[in-house]
């Protein structure tokens, strides 16, 4: 199908109407000149449609359409105020994806939980993070190893364990909070994949704790 429309398009591009009678050679050139250019506006028009509807045909070969789920591990690195009280922590989460046919645009529904250590906050030894959020992704999936980038928000909630009864607050509290970042993702076959990702979150507490997990999973 692509190498017809290609083949139509090109032989647009070779027609051309005859000059009328009594055209003067600066006219009849001005003429020519004009449908030269307008040959290799459809030459190259008829070159972008075969490459698009090609990668389309890639992507639904690699069976990467509908539903597929996914798990991944991470380290999670505290930003900005958090990571002067908190150290390196580790994560986990799983995933549903939808991939709609012919479309860049995925969408993933996703929850996590994380772990990180306290390095200096008074009283307080570990906060706990899970969290449920609804994510879009968009990227191309006709490459070997494609890049993507990931955005979305949901419901985050943090469980701080206090070590003594001095710590200035414990418990849980749930808040909004948004994350966005890339990553690669480099398919295995039978619609699998690998990917390496790293995203910003940013949840809307007081005083906004902020982490980024590097994350390592597979999609099935």
């Amino acid at each position: 199908m692509p190498s017809q429309v290609c083949l139509a398009l090109v032989g647009l591009g070779t027609m051309h109407d005859f000059p009328p009678r009594h055209t003067s050679p600066r006219h009849r050139s001005a003429r020519s000149s004009r449908t030269s250019e307008f040959r290799r506006f459809l030459i190259g028009a008829s070159a972008v449609l075969f490459m698009i509807l090609s990668g389309e045909s890639i992507a639904r070969a690699q069976g990467t359409s509908g539903f597929h789920l996914g798990l991944s591990g991470s380290a999670v690195f505290p930003t900005e105020a958090a990571s002067r009280d908190f150290t390196t922590g580790w994560g986990g989460s799983a995933m549903v994806i939808f991939n709609p046919r012919n479309s860049l645009v995925s969408v993933r529904a996703e929850g996590t939980y994380s772990g990180i250590e306290a390095s200096s906050y008074r009283g307080v030894t570990r906060v706990k993070i899970s969290s449920a959020t609804a994510n879009v992704v968009v990227g191309s999936r006709g490459l070997s190893g494609r890049p993507y980038f990931i955005g979305g928000g949901g419901a985050y909630s943090l469980d701080f364990t206090a070590g003594s009864r001095t710590a200035p607050f414990s418990g849980k509290q749930t808040r909004f909070g948004w994350n966005a970042g890339g990553g690669i993702a480099f398919p295995l076959g039978g619609g699998s994949s690998l990917f390496v990702e790293a995203r910003y979150h940013s949840v809307h507490t007081e005083d906004r704790f902020t982490f980024v997990p590097v994350s390592v999973g597979v999609v099935f």
